[in-house]
């Protein structure tokens, strides 16, 4: 690895910004010569435990840095840009510049391989004569402590896997779990703040119905608690209790279980604003437990503790029982779509649920994706995109391809696959506001496991385009994490990290992305 990626990867350690101006504008007659510079970068001055978190090699395979686009911006003046090439023998790339005086914005971007890999800005009020402005440039990814080897005790929650996590807002809150090493449920969890990059405990839930803990359950949040529901103990048997997490007062309350679906797992849960609506799922265990595959669920009402059915969906294709499917919360419907069933097979199709009629209606068939499972669906305020999963044609094979649905024209749409992420399942996805972020995951061929991977795409629906997530700090590869959406960040948070699925390697790390 050369100087300049060697300084460019540490960057992050160090947020200084040299020069700040004042937040009013400023302007006076005149110009300053401004000389840019890109460092120096230097190590951050804090010692750091050996191994840990903000220790981060550049991995091998990706593209170098290129060229730095440097642009400024300001009030009464036209915007200035220039490129800087970055080559072995200029590792800290520099310019002169004449800017008009006044309040500027200074903001280079790194690129490599066509994209932006590194940004960072500075403000700075300009008076005349000679000026220098430093930017220090950041990865679009930065790690979440990780205070497990070291912290005493760590604040981080433990590694885990087949856990959940919502945002509140300001928070992400992670709970739940399975154990590797243990083979047991977590009952324990944590509140993760990303701005002072610091966790912060959640009342265990270790008495009454919850004294087990859960995995592979689900988790919504309602505005004010998180409630979970469903999943397994350890390896099994399924499920089907619940509780309800206040934040505020950092205290639990469990779910009524009179009216609640059968224990299952495998199922989904959306959020209406008022209730949370449980479907599908199955009773299997990884012991052979169970074999029945759920078309059912309920709606659960917080504000009166109370469960209500839903109506039978046997005049839709969801009227096949099914689990590994999808669901979305379109503000008046829950769409359902795909998902597996051990007697029918892979499922390429779906249903939308209506609350306020109780009734079920289909999901067109036409140019529909391919049956699958363990895929994701994001909604979008317009259209749900399904992409990704797996399928078996002759063994268990991952999925690159997806489309997106409108429900007000009933009909399916082609995405466009150039540039698309590699094949993968029990990947994650969300949706940013303007584009559908897909990370990690593993991809299998034919029943077997090709790898996890610590990669991903922006798919812009818009343009009917992918753009490749940054590979620069990103986290180990891995599946059965999670990942939330804070409006500005997305938050990836633990899961399996091994190749083969069976060496404990549980993770308590994560990484907060940028899409820039």
């Amino acid at each position: 690895m050369n100087k300049t990626l060697q300084r460019l990867a540490l960057a992050f350690l160090i947020p200084f910004l040299l020069g700040c101006g004042a937040g009013g504008e400023t302007s006076t007659s005149g110009t300053t010569s401004v000389t840019v510079a890109l460092g120096p970068l230097r190590d951050g001055a804090a010692p750091v435990p050996a191994g840990k978190y903000l220790v981060r090699a550049v991995p091998s395979g990706i593209p170098p840095i290129d060229n730095v686009r440097l642009v400024v911006t300001g009030g009464g003046m036209a915007r200035v840009e220039t490129v800087l090439p970055v080559t072995a023998g200029d590792p800290d790339p520099s310019v002169t510049l004449q800017i008009s005086n006044g309040t500027r914005t200074f903001t280079a971007e790194a690129f490599g391989g066509g994209a932006v890999q590194f940004r960072g800005d500075n403000t700075v009020t300009l008076a005349g004569g000679a000026a220098s402005v430093d930017i220090y440039v950041y990865p679009a990814w930065r790690p979440t402590r990780d205070d497990t080897g070291y912290g005493d005790p760590p604040s981080t929650p433990s590694a885990r896997s087949l856990h959940t996590a919502v945002w509140t807002g300001s928070q992400m809150i992670v709970w739940g779990g399975l154990d590797y090493n243990s083979g047991n449920s977590m009952y324990t969890g944590a509140r993760y703040d990303p701005i002072g990059d610091a966790w912060f405990p959640v009342l265990p839930a270790n008495t009454g119905v919850l004294e087990d803990g859960l995995d592979s359950h689900t988790a919504v949040w309602t505005g004010t608690e998180m409630i979970v529901w469903g999943g397994m103990v350890g390896l099994g048997p399924v499920k089907n209790v619940g509780g309800r997490y206040n934040p505020a007062t950092d205290s639990w309350q469990f779910t009524s279980m009179d009216g609640a679906p059968s224990a299952r797992r495998g199922h989904t849960a959306v959020w209406t604003g008022s209730e949370m609506i449980v479907w599908g799922g199955d009773d299997t265990t990884i012991y052979g437990g169970g074999s029945s595959y759920f078309n059912d669920g309920a709606r659960y009402i917080p504000a009166t503790d109370t469960w209500l059915p839903l109506a039978p969906s046997v005049e839709t294709p969801a009227y096949n029982g099914r689990s590994g499917h999808t669901a979305v919360w379109t503000g008046t419907e829950m769409i359902v779509w795909g998902g597996y069933s051990g007697e029918m097979g892979y499922y390429a199709d779906g249903g939308r649920y209506n609350p306020d009629t109780n009734t079920w209606s289909g999901v067109s068939l036409t140019d529909a994706p391919s049956e699958r499972r363990d895929h994701t669906a994001v909604w979008t305020g317009t259209e749900m995109i399904v992409w990704g999963g797996e399928y078996d044609p002759d063994g268990v094979t991952s999925l690159s391809d997806g489309a997106r649905y409108t429900p007000a024209s009933d009909s399916w749409s082609a995405m466009n696959s150039g540039d698309a992420p590699r094949e993968r399942s029990r990947h994650t996805a969300v949706w940013t506001g303007t584009q559908m972020i897909v990370w990690g995951g593993e991809e299998l061929r034919y029943g077997s496991n090709y790898g996890r991977y610590n990669d991903g795409g922006r798919y812009d629906p818009v343009r009917d385009a992918w753009t490749a997530t940054s590979l620069y700090g990103a986290p180990s590869a891995r599946y059965g994490h999670t990942t939330v959406w804070t409006a500005t960040q997305m938050i990836v948070w633990g899961g399996d990290a091994t190749d083969d699925g069976y060496s404990g390697g549980y993770v308590s790390t994560g990484g907060r992305y940028t899409p820039w």
